[in-house]
């Protein structure tokens, strides 16, 4: 019998056929694991406001959601004020909403 370098693990290909399959097993499991974690972070939001800022439309966003926004204030403040209504709609949904007025759009990262 043959062993590797590390002198404890024999090399037999039955040995090397149960790593495989152990990190194909590790893989598949993480990955699954980052799907469920994506999904479950796809938050609602519900939205009720009229003739408000955009900012004031972000900060509301982060209160119920917990996300920060980057933006500049003075091309924010150009746009004037919205009105969204939304109810239980995803933060993609409400943010879109939002800027449906404004000639701004909202890019996936």
């Amino acid at each position: 019998m043959l062993f590797s370098k590390n002198r404890f693990i024999p090399c037999t290909k039955g040995w090397t056929q149960l790593f495989r399959v152990m990190k194909l097993t590790a893989v598949i499991l993480l990955t699954a694991c980052l799907q469920v974690a994506a999904t479950g972070n796809a938050q609602k939001v519900s939205l009720d406001l009229q003739n408000v800022s955009l900012e004031k439309v972000f900060k509301e966003i982060k209160k119920q959601t917990g996300f920060y926004f980057l933006y500049n204030n003075g091309e924010l403040r150009k746009v004037g004020k919205v009105s969204v209504h939304v109810n239980n709609a995803t933060v993609d949904e409400a943010i879109r909403q939002s800027l449906v007025s404004t000639g701004f759009t909202f890019p996936y990262c």
